[in-house]
């Protein structure tokens, strides 16, 4: 867009582990509007991942599901 170098730092699996919350018995009555928030938090970090020129990870577990969105 703009070609300002940006770099995402993605310190936690958030969409990971908000997936994980919404399997708890208390949150299953959100369940319907859990997909809905998830669905846009995943577009979200599409988003960012393809457009960051750098990216700070704090997991090794992290690089496997960040190439999969499409980052090199």
């Amino acid at each position: 867009m703009l070609n300002i170098p940006v770099v995402f730092d993605m310190h936690e699996h958030y969409t990971v582990m908000l997936q994980m919350g919404f399997d708890a018995p208390a949150y299953r009555p959100f369940r319907p509007l859990a997909f809905l928030l998830l669905a846009v938090l995943r577009a979200e970090e599409r988003f960012a991942c393809r457009r960051a020129h750098r990216m700070i990870v704090v997991a090794d577990e992290q690089i496997p599901r960040i190439k999969a969105l499409g980052v090199p």
